[in-house]
C-alpha cells in the first residue's frame, strides 16, 4: 500500500497483485475476489489493482493444454454476474516451456497460438483483451487493501497505459481476454489477462 503514491508519481495506472494478497472491505465470493479489478488508496493516491489467478498462473508456468485451460476458465467464472477478467501472469524465465527452442512444443506454439486460433474461429469461450482495454470498458469502483507478502512481493507487475496496449515493467507470459458475454455485461463464461 505504501508504494501506491510512488507508483502513481511514476505514471503507473494499475498493478497486478496475487489474489491471496487482496483484502476486501466487505465479504466477497471466491470468484469476485479473483476476477474483477479494484481500487487501492494510500495517502491520497489511488491505483487500480488487477488480481492474478495464482492457480492458473502456476499451471501456465508448468505447461498446459488449451482445452483444459478453456474448461478451467469456464468453470471458475460460471457464477460471475459481472464481466470477469481472469489474469494469468508468469515469470517467463522460470518455466522451461517459455524458453523451448522448438516453438511448437513451447508456450507460444503449443498453447498461445492454438488459443488465438480458436478465438479467430469463433470456438473459444472467451476473447483476448488487453488489461488496459478491459479497464476502459469496465472501470473498477470498489476499494480493497493489499496485504504485504511474507518475503514475497505482493505486487507482481505494473501497467502504465489505459490509452493503448499495456506496457509492463517486466516481460511476462500471460493472456488477457473476456467472453462476448463479458463484453455485453451478461453472465460471464470466462476471461484471461496479461
Amino acid at each position: 500500500m505504501e508504494m501506491i503514491p510512488m507508483l502513481k508519481r511514476h505514471g503507473y495506472q494499475y498493478v497486478l497483485v496475487d489474489s491471496i494478497f487482496i483484502k476486501p472491505k466487505r465479504e466477497m465470493r471466491w470468484e469476485e475476489l479473483r476476477y474483477r479489478p479494484y481500487l487501492a488508496r494510500h495517502e491520497g493516491a489511488e491505483i487500480i489493482v488487477v488480481p492474478r489467478d495464482r492457480d492458473l498462473s502456476n499451471a501456465q508456468l508448468s505447461g498446459l493444454d488449451p482445452g483444459w485451460f478453456e474448461h478451467e476458465v469456464r468453470e471458475r467464472t460460471k457464477w460471475c454476474n459481472f464481466p470477469a477478467l481472469v489474469t494469468t501472469w508468469t515469470d517467463g524465465e522460470n518455466g522451461g516451456w517459455f524458453r523451448a527452442t522448438q516453438i511448437e512444443s513451447g508456450f507460444w506454439g503449443f498453447f498461445y497460438r492454438p488459443v488465438l486460433d480458436r478465438y479467430r474461429a469463433g470456438t473459444l469461450g472467451f476473447a483476448p483483451i488487453h488489461i488496459s482495454e478491459y479497464l476502459r470498458r469496465f472501470p473498477p469502483t470498489e476499494e480493497v487493501e493489499v496485504y504485504r507478502g511474507p518475503g514475497i512481493p505482493s505486487i507482481i507487475g505494473v501497467g502504465t497505459s489505459l490509452n493503448g496496449p499495456a506496457r509492463c515493467s517486466r516481460r511476462k507470459a500471460g493472456m488477457s481476454s473476456a467472453t462476448p458475454a463479458n463484453i455485453t455485461g451478461n453472465r460471464s463464461n470466462g476471461s484471461i489477462s496479461n
